[in-house]
């Protein structure tokens, strides 16, 4: 798709909102936050997420799936969404906009009592999702389907040697054996810090919604263990602090001692390196020469290799 310039975007979010009733338009704020959409506040009531790329559009739909299929306190109220582009050449929607603070801005601030207040409520929000079941087979085509698709991109754009495909083929072969007791169910797919929000009223609100599907409950934990390992990867250019490792180390150990049946689960601690292994070969061929992706792929992995 084309690339606008700032007057053209806003003149769609002016558009969007003169169709949808949203009101005059006040105060029109860029969100330099994500990477995938282009996101507007207005008039401090409303976000608007216009989605420009072709290849993010099943996310931004699955959003609008979600939204239009539950209703929890947790997260934003949907507005109005639009899939057909017939009113803007684009998939748009409309949520409100929630009067707080992003976590990652404000957790080195918190005491540790507030701390554990948030992992706690944010652990409620993630067993909520987990009580709807899904399609443990479909899950896991869609599993084997995301490798495939990965390996295919690298493998064309020489991200990986031969030597390299070879290794990544058996490790596809175990991933079977790996997910054969997991539990599965419905998950939020991106939980970290710059997709949780703290409300003025004290209540944790989580966004982004475009990874929601059925998978392993324990997958609940990939996004939030990187950002815990690494939390300077995960700095946007609209957060005001950077967060160090030290700061995080709470976070884990706290979900793994107040949701056991998931993480005490056999295979827990592997599975979370396998989607370590997912994420690695899904960036390595836009990133060829991040160590870390080689690192994770090709040498953290080997302890897999049983």
């Amino acid at each position: 798709m084309n690339h606008l310039n700032n007057n053209q975007y806003e003149e769609l979010v002016q558009s969007i909102a003169e169709i949808n009733n949203l009101g005059v338009v006040k105060t029109l704020q860029r969100i330099n936050v994500g990477f995938n959409n282009i996101i507007y506040r207005l008039n401090d009531e409303y976000f608007i997420k216009i989605c420009t790329k072709l290849d993010k559009e099943l996310g931004v739909k699955n959003e609008i799936t979600f939204y239009q299929r539950n209703d929890f306190e947790f997260h934003p109220k949907l507005i109005v969404s639009d899939s057909t582009k017939k009113d803007i050449p684009y998939i748009y929607l409309v949520e409100e906009s929630i009067n707080g603070i992003n976590l990652y801005d404000i957790w080195s601030e918190l005491s540790v009592t507030q701390k554990k207040d948030v992992l706690c409520q944010l652990l409620n929000i993630i067993k909520t999702f987990h009580k709807k079941g899904c399609d443990k087979s479909e899950s896991l085509t869609k599993i084997m389907e995301s490798y495939d698709t990965s390996f295919k991109k690298a493998k064309v754009l020489l991200a990986i040697s031969d030597a390299q495909q070879e290794y990544l083929q058996e490790l596809k072969s175990l991933l079977p054996y790996y997910f054969s007791d997991a539990l599965f169910s419905y998950i939020h797919g991106d939980i970290h810090f710059n997709n949780l929000m703290m409300s003025n009223d004290g209540k944790l609100k989580i966004i982004d919604f475009e990874n929601y599907c059925g998978f392993p409950k324990d997958k609940e934990f990939d996004s939030i263990s990187r950002m815990v390992r690494r939390p300077q990867d995960y700095k946007q250019s609209g957060n005001s602090k950077l967060l160090i490792p030290e700061e995080c180390t709470e976070i884990i150990p706290y979900f793994k001692e107040n949701y056991k049946e998931v993480c005490d689960a056999p295979l827990f601690e592997e599975r979370l390196l396998i989607y370590d292994c997912l994420n690695s070969l899904k960036w390595i061929s836009q990133y060829p020469k991040h160590q870390i992706y080689h690192d994770i792929l090709f040498n953290k992995s080997k302890r897999l290799m049983k």
